[in-house]
């Protein structure tokens, strides 16, 4: 694909951003710790931890025990609900799930209450390649439940909601305190469950007058925002340096050291992979310095044009050198999906005081008591206000999505990346 002049140029604008701190340079001739400086720059932490918490709760180092997943019949009726308050004759073996996860949901309720997290290396580690983190899935599992019962039966169904929705948020903060990409991933994933059913609560009634402000009030409080992306690309990088020294030995591939790695197919040139890296990586950062919006990921692609055939023609950066692209696409999305449902709860604030919703977002009451709401109103795919109108008297509030085009308030679950259309907030969609 060819890439316009007008995305070269964005491109090198980008790199002018000054770099965040870089991993130790390689020089093949001296061994560097990366392991040593991945525990003084990350795994430190500072004051309480709640990894001891949620020990119970993860897997051993077998991956065994811990959070079961929701799996069989109890996975089925997940896949079938449809986010409404349910009974549990309607969804036994959801409930019988919840009911056997009970004591570890309470452990994880227990452990978001403390700010700090971070997962220790293990001793016996010898390249951050190596390193397992298993609290990932068990994140997004206890969110799947702790969501779900909240959506059990109860009296005060409207609060269990938005209790579950701190949770959740406290969950994704925990996930995004680790600098590895894949954690953030999962964090934004938590993010996103949890602005969903803000919405679907919104739109069955399920959160009503003085709730909604809280829920408001909760989000703004509680929600991690996205990763850290300068972390993360340094965290990519240091990856990518460590491994390039475990397989080399005084600047020379070892080939049955490469080869055991997944993906890895040939030898390579060192030196010329080493100085790969160091251009992909410092050409992130550039990058990820930007704001994080629909331009910064046209930017990344264009990097991504200028960057693929050198990356294929050695295999070693083809295969350590990470092609962040997708991964910044989902941030955008889930950045778009925050400023929506924050603006969905001004929405429908206003039109609880006022019994009428507002013809423009402009007119949205300036004193609803929610702070700095007007501070979400731009969508991050055009920098603008969200589109917003009346339909038949009633609100329609959607995001132009991943296609830059207004379809209209044409809903597309996929951001319309695939066939176009836009990403409607309110009313909300199934």
């Amino acid at each position: 694909m060819l890439v316009s002049k007008c995305v070269v140029w964005m491109f090198a604008l980008s790199l002018m951003a000054p770099p965040a701190e870089r991993p130790p340079e390689l020089t093949f001739d001296k061994h560097v710790d990366y392991i040593g400086w991945w525990k003084r720059e990350f795994a430190a932490g500072s004051g309480e931890n709640a990894r001891e918490l949620y020990s119970p709760v993860f897997p051993d180092a077998d991956l065994k025990g811990g959070l079961p997943s929701m799996e069989g019949v109890a996975r089925e009726e997940y896949d079938r609900w449809d986010g409404r308050v349910w009974q549990p004759e309607e969804f036994p073996a959801i409930d019988a799930y919840l009911q056997s996860c009970e004591s570890y949901i309470k452990d994880v309720e227990k452990a978001t209450k403390v700010n700090g997290y971070w997962e220790p290396l293990p001793d016996n580690l010898t390249t951050l390649y190596e390193a397992v983190l298993p609290g990932l899935s068990t994140f997004r599992a206890a969110s799947r439940a702790i969501m779900v019962r909240a959506w059990r039966k109860q009296d005060r169904q409207g609060e269990a909601v938005i209790d579950a929705t701190r949770t959740l948020m406290r969950i994704a903060d925990h996930a995004e305190q680790q600098p590895w990409t894949i954690s953030g991933l999962v964090g934004a994933a938590i993010r996103n469950l949890a602005y969903t059913h803000i919405r679907v609560a919104l739109d069955r009634g399920v959160i009503t007058g003085d709730q909604i402000k809280s829920a408001y009030d909760t989000l703004r409080e509680f929600d991690p925002g996205p990763l850290n992306w300068n972390r993360a690309v340094t965290c990519e990088w240091a990856i990518c340096l460590d491994m390039l020294q475990s397989v080399c030995n005084e600047g020379e591939v070892q080939l049955d050291r490469w080869k055991a790695i997944e993906g890895a197919a040939a030898g390579f040139d060192p030196v010329a992979a080493r100085g790969l890296a160091e251009q992909h990586f410092k050409a992130m950062l550039g990058i990820v310095a930007n704001p994080i919006d629909a331009k910064t990921a046209t930017r990344m692609k264009a990097y991504g044009e200028t960057i693929r055939e050198k990356m294929r023609a050695n295999d070693f950066n083809r295969v350590m050198c990470t092609n962040l692209e997708r991964a910044y696409d989902l941030t955008v999305r889930v950045e778009s999906h925050r400023g929506g449902t924050m603006i969905a709860l001004a929405l429908y604030t206003h039109h609880a005081k006022h019994g009428e919703w507002p013809k423009r977002l402009k007119d949205l009451d300036k004193n609803l008591g929610l702070k700095d709401y007007r501070d979400y109103g731009k969508d991050p795919y055009t920098g603008k206000l969200f589109k917003y109108k009346l339909v038949d008297g009633k609100p329609l509030l959607y995001s132009i999505g991943a296609d830059g085009k207004d379809d209209g308030g044409r809903h597309d679950s996929h951001w319309g990346e695939k066939d176009g259309g836009d990403f409607v907030f309110v009313p909300y969609q199934d």
